[in-house]
């Protein structure tokens, strides 16, 4: 019996359930999201402090992870509405196939610094010119589960997008799809799973997709930064679990 009651400990330890955040206060925190209220210099000087403020996830304080990648997290406007891009990875992919993501890779010895990795990249698989990005910052390194890599993302503003006229490379990138800004804040959408052991991962619920692991977490924090208490006092609690800075 005693036995029995380990092993079903080990089992419950490795699953997980989903959460769902505060209905009535996520609606009422979202629902002044605007593109006036989130493009402005004002928001954005607020946003790139809090993410410069953010410590490393994953990694020991200063530690500089020897191989290196970068994301960017391209705000857009897409039909009149803010939102955040994403792409699903090919299922041809060696490593993450079918996964949603931001786009971005591996540090290349030619790239100047991280920002040029990621906005190499996201022309590479989106055809969208390095130029066009409106570069906003960059938050510290996240490090894998493996600790074997730290990822750093840029925030970038790419203007107006119509996914169906992005020139995607069909061996990095199987879709592309944008979510708005306020159904990342919804109920029914934005999640989080929480482990027995007593940490918590983000988790968020579109029409057509699962947004979880890195892609999540970063998806958190720049929500975090961005929208500030619009984002719910839940998601700000959460956030604090993960970087230790209070909102």
């Amino acid at each position: 019996m005693i036995i029995g009651s380990a092993l079903m400990a080990r089992i419950i330890g490795a699953s997980y359930r989903i959460v769902k955040v505060c209905a009535k206060e996520m609606h009422k925190l979202s629902s002044d999201i605007t593109l006036e209220s989130v493009i402005n210099q004002n928001n954005r000087e607020k946003c790139v402090s809090r993410l410069q403020k953010m410590p490393a996830i994953r990694l020991k304080p200063g530690e500089v992870p020897r191989r290196q990648a970068a994301v960017l997290v391209p705000i857009c406007v897409a039909n009149g509405r803010v939102s955040l891009l994403y792409t699903l990875r090919s299922s041809s992919m060696r490593k993450n196939a079918s996964q949603v993501s931001f786009p971005g890779g591996m540090r290349d010895d030619t790239d100047r610094d991280l920002v040029h990795t990621a906005l190499r990249e996201t022309e590479e698989e989106l055809g969208i010119p390095q130029d066009s990005v409106d570069v906003w910052c960059t938050a510290n390194f996240i490090g894998t589960w493996d600790k074997k890599m730290g990822v750093m993302p840029v925030l970038g503003f790419i203007g107006e997008v119509d996914v169906s006229k992005l020139k995607t490379n069909p061996h990095e990138v199987e879709e592309t799809f944008v979510v708005p800004l306020q159904e990342l804040c919804e109920p029914q959408n934005a999640r989080y799973t929480k482990f027995v052991r007593g940490y918590c991962m983000p988790v968020y619920i579109t029409e057509n997709h699962k947004i979880w692991g890195l892609t999540a977490i970063i998806t958190h924090i720049v929500l975090s930064a961005l929208l500030q208490k619009r984002y719910t006092s839940d998601a700000g609690l959460l956030f604090r679990l993960f970087t230790k800075v209070k909102l």
